[in-house]
């Protein structure tokens, strides 16, 4: 319906098919769709991108969905492309940050968690762990 819905009127109703595909994503990831799942958040972070440039209030849900294809590509064990979203998702949070540190604390935190996870899965060693954090400039969430 939102697909109808956006074709006719985009400007009132991307942000609702994005915020649908993620769901959309989330749900087939449950039902072992993986493929699927990742289609939908594919194309959920590629209309977020779309509406960031027209819109930058879209920034965290870009975020969000990035942290999201995060996950969708670790469940198909493209762990190099997982690690590019959630740096990108981490660098949004980063930006984010400053201008509202109590909403943006536990979400940045989470993406900084899944960084690691994901550098983990690819080998990374302590050290280089904590260079890759270290490049990152992250806030002091504290």
């Amino acid at each position: 319906m939102y697909r109808e819905l956006a074709a006719a009127s985009p400007d009132a109703f991307r942000p609702y098919l994005a915020g649908s595909l993620n769901n959309q994503s989330d749900r087939l990831a449950v039902l072992g769709r993986r493929e699927d799942a990742l289609s939908a958040s594919t194309e959920a972070v590629q209309m977020y991108r779309e509406l960031m440039e027209q819109h930058p209030v879209f920034r965290e849900s870009l975020a969000v969905s990035l942290a999201s294809l995060g996950i969708r590509l670790t469940e198909l064990d493209d762990h190099y492309a997982a690690l590019s979203a959630e740096r990108e998702a981490v660098a949004i949070y980063t930006a984010l940050f400053p201008s509202d540190p109590e909403r943006y604390r536990d979400s940045l935190e989470q993406s900084v968690t899944n960084l690691v996870i994901h550098l983990r899965n690819l080998g990374y060693s302590e050290q280089q762990m904590a260079d890759e954090l270290d490049a990152l400039s992250l806030p002091d969430v504290d």
